[in-house]
């Protein structure tokens, strides 16, 4: 349901820019990719309207921009890159659309209680492994 909702919103932002472009160009956090080459498929099926998607790191994405790649659309997954970018005054508009949560995974049988992440937040002791990402 929630990737439902997702691709609705990027269906959404699609389909309110330039409809005119042969093609769109979308700078998307390397996190994304698999969701905007979904919506840019169901975009282009309803439109004919090409979407060509460049996955990278948003920091990656947004020094491209800074050193002259042209972006329709630069989705971020820092608030930061955003914020460099809009203060070069390489954007035009600031839209944010999504949110992201860091969250820590324990078996129900942890003894390991909740916390909030600072910038100095040490990691509680933990027996056993960490998995960052990609669990596998």
């Amino acid at each position: 349901m929630r990737l439902r909702i997702l691709l609705t919103a990027l269906l959404f932002i699609l389909f309110n820019i330039n409809l005119t472009a042969e093609q769109i160009i979308v700078f998307a956090a390397a996190s994304t990719a698999d969701l905007i080459s979904d919506a840019g498929d169901c975009y282009t099926q309803k439109t004919g309207i090409d979407v060509k998607i460049n996955p990278a790191s948003s920091g990656t994405l947004a020094r491209q921009l800074e050193y002259g790649a042209f972006a329709d659309i630069f989705i971020s997954a820092s608030k930061n890159w955003i914020d460099y970018v809009y203060e070069l005054d390489i954007i035009k508009e600031v839209s944010p659309v999504f949110g992201n949560s860091l969250v820590i995974i324990t078996p129900s049988d942890s003894t390991l209680s909740d916390f909030v992440f600072t910038k100095n937040t040490v990691l509680p002791d933990v027996n056993g492994w960490i998995s960052i990402a990609d669990p596998a």
